[in-house]
């Protein structure tokens, strides 16, 4: 299988899964995407749907990295709404979001936890002006860190 540069909260490299993303230029998700990277004077965002993927992940832009993009599995944000609601899936697209508009723009890119602080302080200032409350994604984020061994970088 392929690997693709992402960031993602839970998994920095992913596996391409074998069904193909797949452009959602019209659906909720991208309206939330490109809402919030509108509070931040940003360009709107292409939105793909990425089955399979149990996640949602970021491609920032640049020269080396190409096109900016948001994944984002469906069956992942749907279960996120169910158990925290709302407030959570707008976190989480407002992390990745974060990777986008605070994205490294550099040669010989190496994945660094300063990445996914800078988006997550940004998710939590983009669910401020979105007037949303930020306990439900954490709360998401204690409660998958405690599912895995992996750490997050703020310490969760």
């Amino acid at each position: 299988m392929q690997q693709i540069i992402t960031f993602c909260s839970f998994a920095p490299n992913l596996s391409i899964p074998q069904e193909p993303c797949k452009p959602d230029p019209n659906g909720p998700t991208t309206r939330i995407v490109n809402i919030i990277a509108s509070k931040f004077n940003h360009p709107p965002i292409a939105v793909f749907i990425w089955p399979g993927s149990g996640n949602a992940c970021a491609t920032p832009g640049g020269p080396w990295f190409g096109d900016e993009f948001v994944y984002y599995d469906p069956d992942f944000l749907v279960r996120l709404r169910r158990q925290y609601g709302n407030a959570a899936v707008a976190g989480v697209l407002a992390h990745e979001v974060g990777h986008v508009v605070t994205g490294i723009r550099i040669p010989g890119y190496i994945f660094d936890w300063s990445d996914e602080m800078r988006a997550d302080y940004f998710s939590g200032y983009a669910l401020a002006q979105l007037s949303q409350p930020i306990a439900p994604l954490i709360e998401f984020i204690r409660h998958e860190l405690r599912l895995s061994d992996f750490k997050h970088a703020d310490g969760f």
